[in-house]
């Protein structure tokens, strides 16, 4: 899964896993952004984030289409269907409406991809719980393949103590396999012999 779109009320994020890093377009009412992000700036820590975000304005539109309800009846008992009763009827129908969005996203649920310089904020389920856990082994698949061409390879150039180094952590952080350890460490042997 090389791409991932999502939505949630007014924005909407596209991902795109590209060589060495990914590409990140957001857009809402306030602003449109495009930024990457690479590879090397990013961890593999995930992290799982409810934002509690519209309880209270939906309650208070509740209470506000609860209110204009009351004021319409009297206004249709007292004066028929005049205008201020269609003001009333108006102002009911718009709170309601808006309440029910309220309620409908009063919590927002986040993946957030951290552990290194920068973090990737993903909606966790737009399009889906699935498709977003997915697309996560994607990235952690890249960024392992960008390590591994990167860094696990015998540079001629560079000092036998820094190459052990730089195996040794690929090897930590599960980015190599014992076996492919096993094969760099001989390849170092062999480099040290022909120096």
């Amino acid at each position: 899964m090389k791409e991932l779109k999502q939505r949630h009320l007014f924005s909407s994020k596209e991902f795109t896993l590209r060589k060495s890093g990914i590409r990140v377009i957001t857009t809402n009412w306030k602003e449109n952004m495009e930024y990457r992000i690479r590879y090397e700036d990013m961890g593999f820590e995930l992290v799982k984030k409810r934002e509690k975000a519209a309880l209270l304005p939906a309650c208070l539109l509740s209470l506000f289409s609860g209110i204009s309800l009351y004021s319409f009846v009297v206004s249709f008992l007292h004066e028929g269907a005049g205008p201020v009763a269609l003001l009333w009827i108006s102002a009911t129908l718009v709170s309601m409406v808006l309440a029910a969005l309220a309620f409908s996203h009063t919590n927002r649920d986040l993946v957030l991809l951290t552990g290194g310089a920068k973090t990737l904020e993903l909606f966790r389920g737009s399009p889906s719980n699935m498709e977003v856990d997915n697309f996560i082994l994607s990235i952690h698949a890249h960024i392992q393949a960008y390590y591994k061409n990167k860094y696990g390879v015998v540079e001629q150039h560079l000092p036998q103590e820094v190459l052990i180094e730089r195996f040794g952590w690929l090897r930590e952080m599960g980015i190599l396999s014992q076996e492919e350890h096993e094969e760099l460490w001989m390849q170092l042997q062999i480099k040290d012999l022909l120096s």
